[in-house]
């Protein structure tokens, strides 16, 4: 994931120092937080996660969802935050990056913005669970071509 970003075989993703782990930190954080907060507008315990079950994480069921969104945030930080000249990650580039939740996508074969995209995904998991099936879980893709 994070190689992709920089080509840099030794990258270490436990760095918080840098621009690049900065901001992909900050952009998680944002896309997680949109995710557990539905999550717990759903009636769900974020703390019991479907493959994230670690106990001293009380977001593990967020954790799950935000996989299928990391690229998202990956394809947004190498275009709008590494490209910069600016070589530090300040509350400016913070104020900015909440723009991720405007990126769009396609889900369920219409195009929406990622934070819509995250409201159908924690729509359609209540499905699932309900039914006991994965099969009507919508995650999303990226666009072809580009927006």
């Amino acid at each position: 994931m994070s190689i992709l970003l920089t080509g840099d075989q030794s990258f270490k993703r436990g760095r918080t120092k840098d621009i690049q782990n900065a901001s992909l930190n900050y952009g998680y954080a944002i896309i997680r937080a949109e995710i557990r907060r539905l999550l717990v507008m759903k009636g769900f315990e974020p703390s019991f996660g479907i493959h994230h079950e670690s106990t001293a994480n009380p977001y593990n069921l967020a954790d799950d969802v935000i996989e299928t969104y990391r690229p998202f945030v990956d394809n947004y930080i190498a275009k709008n935050i590494l490209l910069s000249e600016d070589n530090e990650f300040d509350a400016e580039e913070r104020r900015l990056l909440v723009r991720i939740l405007l990126e769009k996508c396609v889900i369920n074969g219409q195009v929406m913005h990622l934070s819509d995209a995250v409201h159908l995904t924690v729509d359609t998991l209540t499905t699932c669970i309900e039914n006991n099936s994965s099969g009507n879980l919508k995650l999303p893709s990226f666009i072809e071509g580009g927006i």
